[in-house]
């Protein structure tokens, strides 16, 4: 992978982790029920896809 090529992918990843806590304070400032609730459990299920999403791309550009 060029430099290029990272840098996009890194700027990517910034908007990516930027929507990813602005997702994450959303879930946070529902009231407990909620976060409990059927929806709320696919919420946090989402967030926990999204975070290894961005693991993985964080690996992608570190490593490639």
């Amino acid at each position: 992978m060029n430099d290029q090529r990272r840098k996009r992918l890194r700027k990517i990843l910034d908007l990516f982790d930027d929507v990813l806590a602005e997702e994450q304070d959303a879930f946070d400032n529902l009231p407990e029920n909620l976060q409990l609730s059927e929806r709320g459990e696919d919420t946090s299920e989402k967030l926990d896809v999204l975070e290894e999403i961005k693991r993985n791309l964080e690996e992608i550009v570190e490593n490639h």
